[in-house]
């Protein structure tokens, strides 16, 4: 029975060919290849590559079911693209077609079609161009103006982290997050991916940076720590101090918090119930008069004030001899 159908598809093949002069394709085969680096502004060769037992006529090019090209053999009149090549003859050609420079349009599924002289469009395999496209620099946003210590706060981070994706980093201090993932395509040349990080203002946490890959690409915010005032002391570090009538001495208070504290003296006289006050962290002791004197230091932080003290209580002694000043820790 076999044998019977296969005379018969033979003979009719023959009729045809003799009553119509229809050519009979045996058989056909068309390949379809890209040749590229595939990175933004590389050139990419495509080739096609067509085999008939009939005469080809052109070969179209497609992207995304586009035709972007077409190149004709010598035995058809038609005028091929500028960018397409064709060398062969008869029923074998080799096709190809040219992208000097790719962008991120180009990504996509290209093939090609070769029509031959029975008008029959021959399609070939498909392949995949993925254009290797660039990251951008990363869009950060942090606290630009002065953040209170022990405050909760939260960076973020977006960016065009490119094709195929590179990392995106987000950083505070020594401190850094992962990415959230998945990787978005926006369009065809914008891959969008998020990063972000919540820590406890330190006074070392000054500092946000959000970085692509290992190229320069990045974005950084710095900001101050504000604090309250939380140590103070006196320059000599002393309790008590005795000094000879007549004579001067000088001391410093020195304060650390920020914003910068104030610092003001006040001044107990031992033998009166006035005070008096001066501004400032150097004060000169009375020469004539034993007391006490208070260095206050101040800020506010979030709209609530702060203050520490120290104290220095100061003996003056009448001597006609030559005296030393002395110390008491």
């Amino acid at each position: 029975m076999n044998f019977l159908m296969e005379i018969s598809l033979l003979l009719t093949s023959f009729l045809l060919l003799l009553l119509f002069g229809v050519p009979v394709v045996k058989s056909q085969a068309v390949t379809f290849s890209i040749s590229t680096s595939a990175k933004i502004g590389d050139s990419a060769q495509f080739f096609c590559n067509a085999t008939t037992t009939v005469l080809q006529y052109n070969a179209i090019f497609m992207h995304n079911d586009n035709q972007i090209a077409t190149a004709f053999t010598p035995v058809v009149s038609g005028q091929s693209d500028p960018n397409t090549s064709v060398n062969g003859s008869g029923n074998q050609y080799y096709y190809k077609y040219t992208i000097s420079s790719l962008s991120c349009s180009d990504r996509g599924n290209y093939r090609c079609e070769v029509v031959n002289q029975n008008a029959a469009a021959l399609k070939s395999n498909s392949e995949t161009l993925d254009v290797l496209g660039p990251a951008g620099t990363p869009n950060l946003t942090a606290p630009s103006n002065n953040q209170i210590l022990n405050d909760i706060v939260t960076v973020f981070c977006e960016s065009n982290v490119g094709s195929p994706a590179q990392e995106l980093q987000l950083c505070v201090g020594n401190t850094c997050a992962k990415p959230n993932p998945p990787v978005k395509q926006v369009d065809q040349c914008i891959f969008t991916q998020t990063a972000s990080l919540t820590f406890q203002v330190t006074k070392t946490t000054k500092t946000a940076t959000c970085r692509v890959g290992s190229s320069s690409l990045e974005d950084k915010q710095t900001w101050e720590v504000d604090y309250p005032v939380d140590a103070i002391r006196l320059i000599p570090d002393v309790t008590e101090w005795t000094l000879v009538r007549g004579t001067k001495r000088r001391f410093r208070c020195v304060a650390f918090g920020n914003p910068d504290p104030t610092t003001m003296w006040e001044f107990f006289p031992e033998t009166s119930q006035t005070s008096r006050i001066s501004w400032g962290r150097t004060m000169e002791l009375d020469p004539d008069t034993s007391g006490v004197y208070v260095c206050t230091a101040n800020n506010t932080v979030g709209g609530i004030s702060y203050n520490l003290t120290k104290t220095v209580t100061v003996t003056i002694f009448n001597s006609a001899i030559t005296f030393v000043d002395s110390v008491r820790p």
